[in-house]
């Protein structure tokens, strides 16, 4: 009895600190959206920078 109950708490601990994750990444969402929609209409695409793995560095051989 006392396993299952502690079990269980663990379980509720782990649900509530999933809800307060989602919870602000649903802030930061709000708030990512409304940068875009501010941002404006341009077609302008916007510049991502991508790190590569040094696997993929653009040589043909890395070896």
């Amino acid at each position: 009895m006392a396993n299952l109950m502690a079990t269980n708490r663990s379980l509720v601990d782990t649900v509530t600190t999933l809800q307060a994750e989602v919870k602000e990444l649903q802030e930061k969402n709000r708030t990512l959206q409304r940068q875009v929609s501010i941002g404006g209409c341009d077609d302008r695409p916007i510049r991502v920078d991508v790190q590569r793995p040094a696997k993929y560095n653009g040589n043909r051989d890395s070896r």
